[in-house]
């Protein structure tokens, strides 16, 4: 595989883009972890990026939340706060059951199929233990879920709200009882959704919210 500073030369506004989309994946993945210095010297080596372009990165992320500026005394990768998740798994909560409602009410044949080819996807990833692309292929599950819905401002807080929650994701893939169960959890919300039955994916998104806070609680406390 390439390495990021093995890339050809690019224009200042591609290095900001890409020092950010792997920053980003570092600190999402927990490769840089909660709290970690960001070591700007480092980066830039690693990117093969001046100052400029790596520091208007670095403001994207503080943007985001994932990183915490402080002038003076640089940046650090945000702390995983029980707090935030609290509050994420509540708009997860009473957004996803709005969501799964829809779903079940407006899903397609067609959409049915491409659910159906990513859960086949994920258990491939899950097979072989490859916790980040299970991760990835459950963020873009639940955002294709939230798009089955037909309300982009639906589509639009979810995947605002999951973005902010990738971190939690990747933690909670490290519990060894996450992974096994990680497609049957999934099939449910999927069958819930083909079964046209709108409380019965409403009550599915709510068990859904409550499985996932359940194992990151053990995690995070």
């Amino acid at each position: 595989m390439i390495e990021i500073n093995e890339l050809p030369e690019s224009p200042p506004r591609l290095k900001v883009d890409r020092a950010y989309e792997e920053l980003r994946r570092l600190i999402i993945t927990l490769k840089l972890a909660p709290g970690s210095y960001i070591d700007e010297r480092e980066l830039m080596t690693k990117f093969g990026i001046g100052r400029t372009p790596l520091r208007e990165a670095v403001m994207r992320l503080v943007q985001e939340r994932l990183i915490v500026h402080t002038p003076r005394r640089g940046a650090w990768v945000s702390s995983l706060s029980i707090t935030d998740l609290q509050q994420m798994l509540e708009a997860r909560a009473t957004m996803d059951a709005l969501i799964m409602r829809r779903a079940a009410e407006r899903v397609t044949d067609a959409d049915i199929a491409t659910l159906h080819g990513m859960l086949d996807a994920a258990r491939a990833m899950v097979a072989t233990q490859n916790n980040e692309e299970v991760v990835e292929i459950d963020f873009q599950l639940h955002s294709y879920i939230a798009q089955c819905s037909g309300n982009v401002y639906f589509a639009a807080f979810s995947e605002q709200v999951n973005s902010a929650m990738l971190r939690y994701w990747h933690l909670a893939s490290r519990n060894d009882q996450t992974l096994p169960s990680w497609a049957n959890r999934h099939q449910d919300l999927v069958s819930a959704i083909v079964s046209g039955d709108p409380e019965r994916a409403e009550e599915q998104a709510r068990q859904h919210v409550e499985q996932l806070k359940g194992n990151l609680r053990d995690l995070l406390i």
